[in-house]
């Protein structure tokens, strides 16, 4: 299909394409039998949304003439990140059809937003799909879609482009809104165009003289100029590291390269030597050098075991594997999103946003 046209957009073709219908579908067949009601899955994901602080609310109207979940791409994508903890408070059985299917499409989702893919990911890419597929025409008689068929031919696309989330149209889509937010707020509709470009113009203009927005400076949210002010324990680390340096700032918040960092956070680290799990480094301070700019992660190494079954991460607490401290350069690390924790019955979860780097090379 895109041999002669554009690229695909992962916002039309999934999240508006598919996966907005097919979420409301599944969703009303699980109210339906009776395995929760729509208070319970509507109010669960709005709180699971406050409690992860996505700025995004999610109406459920499953009447008779309803078809899909009315809400923008960027709001569809968030509501499938959550899927996996939709659930966790419930009895459930995990082999039903509906919540198979509600996991692949997570799955699918984090290996088609993903920023780093390998061979092996589109593999396992084009199995779920077609798993997914399958399972979407046997048990539901509504007709597939035409973006069904997009998707499917994606694994071919993203071996020949690339992670496809680098052509998403979202950016775009998010820039308009500047454009239609001036207008609804002034409820200026004379000569439109012309007044868009002139706010854009003043926009552009305070942008720069703020700061020097277009370089990757650390933005300091949460800090501390001197090590003497942090725990005693923490200063003992951070001196066997070498990094008590007086020039040092010792940031508890801030952002970086686009991401922001929080004490807390995750970050991934590696595979284990066998994949049975991987490694994270749950951040307890960056130390930024303001005079080389460079910025190290300071924290502890934790395992994190993937439930492949439930479409959950958790952290391990075996004594098997007991913390250690770890100090590496920000730049070394293969994926630089922070994974956010997510605390439920005493269990840290990780929250992520696309899959997990991949243990062989990347495409």
């Amino acid at each position: 299909m895109f041999d002669l046209g554009a690229v695909p957009c992962v916002a039309h073709d999934l999240f508006e394409g598919w996966v907005n219908y097919d979420l409301f579908m599944i969703f009303k067949r699980i109210v339906k039998s009776g395995i929760v009601s729509r208070c319970y899955l509507q109010g669960r994901i709005n709180s699971l949304f406050k409690q992860l602080k996505i700025s995004t609310k999610i109406e459920l109207n499953f009447t008779r003439k309803a078809c899909n979940i009315k809400a923008k791409a960027c709001d569809v994508w968030h509501l499938v990140q959550i899927i996996p903890f939709i659930f966790l408070k419930k009895d459930i059985n995990y082999s039903q059809p509906e919540i198979i299917m509600l996991l692949l499409i997570k799955k699918v989702t984090d290996i088609i937003t993903s920023p780093i893919q390998s061979t092996a990911q589109i593999k396992i890419l084009e199995t779920d799909l077609e798993e997914y597929i399958e399972l979407r025409t046997t048990h539901f008689k509504e007709a597939l879609r035409p973006k069904h068929h997009y998707t499917l031919h994606y694994p071919r696309y993203i071996l020949w482009l690339g992670p496809i989330i680098s052509y998403c149209t979202l950016f775009c889509e998010r820039k308009h809104c500047f454009f239609k937010r001036c207008i609804r707020t002034t409820i200026n509709f004379k000569n439109v165009v012309k007044f868009s470009s002139e706010q854009h113009q003043y926009y552009q203009g305070l942008l720069n003289t703020q700061t020097e927005r277009l370089k990757n400076n650390f933005l300091l949210e949460k800090y501390v100029e001197s090590i003497s002010s942090l725990p005693k324990s923490s200063q003992t680390a951070l001196h066997e590291f070498c990094l008590d340096n007086d020039q040092n700032v010792f940031v508890e918040q801030g952002t970086f390269m686009g991401y922001t960092y929080s004490a807390g956070d995750y970050l991934f680290l590696r595979h284990d030597e066998y994949g049975e799990w991987f490694y994270v480094v749950k951040i307890k301070l960056l130390v930024l050098n303001p005079k080389t700019e460079s910025v190290t992660v300071f924290g502890n190494e934790l395992i994190a075991v993937n439930i492949f079954e439930r479409g959950i991460i958790e952290i391990s607490e075996s004594n098997e594997h007991p913390e250690k401290l770890i100090c590496l350069s920000i730049e070394d690390f293969v994926d630089r999103a922070p994974l956010l924790p997510f605390v439920e019955s005493n269990k840290v979860y990780l929250f992520i946003k696309h899959s997990i780097p991949p243990t062989t090379e990347s495409c």
